[in-house]
């Protein structure tokens, strides 16, 4: 009995100190992990902090900032190019006015927050509203880091200049984007159809809408995806619908600057052209042939 005493004691110490080990050892892995990540998260603070800290040091001291230059034509040229990220610093607002096909939307005082959205393997050219030193100082410091980058020379201005063409917001109330977009009412699309038109439906409203209810052949390009999906876009002439038509308004003439232009707009919202199209509405209708 007593060395059995004995032993469960000893096989006790053993166990207790073999969960000793085991829970120091959980310990130190929990405070590397934790060192590792938060070290990680300073030095990315870190980073953005010292590039607007160098954008403000070098805007005072008026030193002349050296960039390679992308001539208008050569930005151009790339658009839609995998291998070259088009990257606009204006912010948001201006962008959403006008801006060239396919670029994206980094603003200059966002930039601590996108710096890493920059891609390390595609040519960069950096897109500003006219040529500026904080703009240049951004694409000196991303080539410091090993990124190639190239500056608009010019910025839009000059690029405007030129006779390039620009994605505009697509306003209704301006007579320019009222010109570019061929809107016809629910009624107008089914006459069209009865009389044998054929129409390819875009539905550029959510997913989750699209999904919850859609006309029986639609394809979902949402508004906010139009840019990019260009080339996804089915053949033939295109209807556009959503629940508001200003939004497939706003599709419509953004396709039209990108060169698309057997594109028309349902000037009315989803709910009427469906009622109009269907005598029976039922959850995935098909339009009369």
């Amino acid at each position: 009995m007593y060395h059995f005493n004995q032993n469960e004691k000893k096989v006790k110490k053993s166990q207790t100190k073999e969960e000793t080990k085991v829970l120091i050892f959980v310990l130190v892995s929990i405070v590397l992990i934790l060192l590792f990540f938060g070290g990680k998260a300073y030095w990315k603070q870190r980073k953005n902090i010292d590039l607007k800290e160098k954008i403000q040091e070098e805007l005072r001291s008026d030193k002349e900032v050296s960039v390679d230059y992308a001539s208008p034509e050569e930005v151009f040229k790339s658009i839609r190019n995998e291998k070259t990220q088009l990257v606009d610093i204006r912010e948001s607002q201006e962008f959403e006015l006008k801006h060239i096909e396919a670029s994206e939307n980094l603003p200059l005082s966002e930039i601590k927050e996108k710096i890493d959205l920059f891609k390390k393997d595609k040519l960069i050219i950096v897109i500003d509203s006219q040529e500026q030193t904080e703009g240049k100082i951004l694409a000196d410091h991303l080539k410091n880091q090993g990124l190639r980058v190239k500056y608009l020379r010019g910025g839009l201005i000059n690029y405007i200049k030129e006779n390039y063409p620009l994605v505009s917001y697509g306003n209704p109330t301006q007579t320019e984007d009222l010109l570019k977009v061929k809107s016809i009412t629910a009624q107008e699309v089914k006459d069209n159809l009865l009389n044998g038109a054929l129409f390819a439906f875009v539905d550029t409203r959510s997913p989750i809408n699209f999904k919850r209810d859609n006309i029986a052949g639609s394809v979902n390009i949402p508004l906010e995806k139009i840019e990019q999906e260009k080339n996804n876009l089915p053949a033939g002439r295109i209807m556009l619908y959503d629940e508001d038509p200003l939004r497939s308004f706003r599709a419509a003439s953004k396709l039209f600057d990108m060169g698309v232009l057997s594109v028309y707009n349902c000037a009315d919202d989803y709910e009427t052209l469906k009622k109009t199209l269907f005598e029976e509405e039922s959850d995935n209708p098909e339009p009369p042939r």
